[in-house]
């Protein structure tokens, strides 16, 4: 029978149980005064054998190359809750990234969990150093959601409307398959506009409760693919319809459809499906004739890695990663925070 247990190293020296390792194989002994083990049974590694301390790089276990984790957890006085801002650490080795969360076992509760990821660390004056990353976790995230403005039914699906001299094959790309069109804002919007690829374009369904909805173009079923409505309360999709542009003299924003591979007449089918999104936005329920002059308000998502909420929690764990073969040594890791104005341990 195959052991899946864990492999510890216990210091002589300092007479503790000291790390964990990632290997587990399948046995273990000693020839004099060497260490040897075998390869567990799903490395590819074909050695009768593998003998330690002897390789030139670090972290090199049956041929394969191993990250260094350390997991530590930030909860200076745990009954405070705190915004997390920064990590430090204390080394001049650099290649190092990390993955954030807080409020793991708060209640039990999973929606209140947050993670983030570093992807990389600044070198400074010999340590390395990075912002806190944003709330990325599902749905819970809503300070990338932003209130656009509102636009009007006939210009929201241009063509639709029999009265329009709008033709579909005006709108799309030169070179691609995609849709790209003005749609004229009913204000000037109060908050600056960071439109791109990035940013998706939603606005509320009210056969879904007035949820943010959007759609995504998904390749099955081959070869005419097909369109699928998404809410923001799945999170982030980066296949959403996005806002490309905003054109300040027509106070227009800049719509374009999911990346495509197919033709103009598949482009029909873009606006039909944004159409049934919307659909429920008729003069009389039950009338297959639509209400062209309803406003409609339009929601802006970003990417929640760079504009979500702020990691906040009464303590942060955090996993230190580095995928190298070197030596290296780290001598702290610091984290900078601020208590919020919610902070329990005020009583």
């Amino acid at each position: 029978m195959l052991y899946r247990g864990e492999t510890v190293a216990f210091s002589t020296k300092a007479n503790v149980w000291k790390t964990r390792y990632s290997f587990n194989p399948t046995c273990y002994m000693d020839m004099d005064n060497d260490f040897l083990s075998s390869a567990p049974q799903d490395e590819e590694d074909t050695n009768l054998a593998w003998r330690h301390d002897i390789a030139t790089g670090y972290n090199t276990f049956y041929g394969s190359l191993y990250e260094s984790i350390i997991e530590v957890a930030s909860n200076q006085n745990p009954s405070a809750t705190k915004a997390f801002k920064a990590v430090s650490l204390e080394t001049s080795a650099e290649g190092w990234n990390s993955i954030v969360r807080t409020n793991i076992d708060k209640g039990g509760n999973i929606s209140l969990v947050q993670e983030g990821t570093i992807r990389s660390f600044d070198s400074k004056e010999g340590n390395q150093y990075a912002s806190m990353p944003r709330n990325s976790q599902g749905n819970e995230s809503t300070s990338n959601l932003t209130y656009v403005g509102s636009v009007t039914l006939n210009d929201l699906v241009p063509g639709y409307n029999s009265e329009s001299d709008v033709s579909i094959a005006d709108l799309v790309v030169p070179g691609t398959a995609q849709i790209q069109y003005e749609v004229p804002l009913q204000s000037i919007p109060s908050i600056s506009i960071t439109p791109s690829e990035a940013s998706k374009f939603y606005i509320p369904s009210p056969a879904q409760n007035n949820q943010l909805s959007s759609f995504i173009f998904q390749q099955e079923p081959i070869p005419q693919g097909s369109y699928e409505t998404i809410y923001s309360l799945q999170g982030y999709n980066v296949d959403a319809m996005s806002i490309v542009g905003y054109n300040s003299e027509t106070n227009s924003i800049i719509l374009e459809t999911p990346i495509l591979s197919i033709s103009q007449s598949g482009q029909q089918l873009s606006l039909t499906a944004l159409f049934a999104l919307i659909a429920e936005y008729s003069s009389e329920a039950g009338v297959t004739e639509f209400d062209f002059d309803a406003q409609i308000p339009v929601y802006m998502m970003t990417d929640p890695r760079i504009n979500g909420d702020m990691m906040r929690g009464p303590y942060a764990n955090i996993s230190i990663i580095r995928e190298s073969a070197s030596p290296f040594e780290l001598f702290s890791i610091n984290v900078d925070f601020e208590n919020t104005k919610l902070d329990g341990s005020l009583g």
